[in-house]
């Protein structure tokens, strides 16, 4: 057993078959931001590229680009 903190997304699957459960519910807090930064260039690295691909694709809501 362990305590983690995971968006919303990632653990929605798990949470709906019951393999997570919340708990402290009252200890948890409004929102976090997450950043997706990488350096200027004329080509992104491909991994680079299937990172934010998927970030984007899994973390849409509420996303600012």
């Amino acid at each position: 057993m362990a305590l983690t903190w995971l968006p919303s997304p990632l653990a929605k699957e798990s949470q709906d078959d019951g393999r997570l459960e919340k708990v402290l519910r009252s200890s948890l807090v409004g929102g976090s931001t997450f950043h997706v930064v990488w350096p200027s260039s004329r080509q992104m690295a491909p991994k680079v590229r299937a990172f934010v691909d998927f970030v984007v694709a899994h973390f849409a809501e509420g996303l600012v680009i």
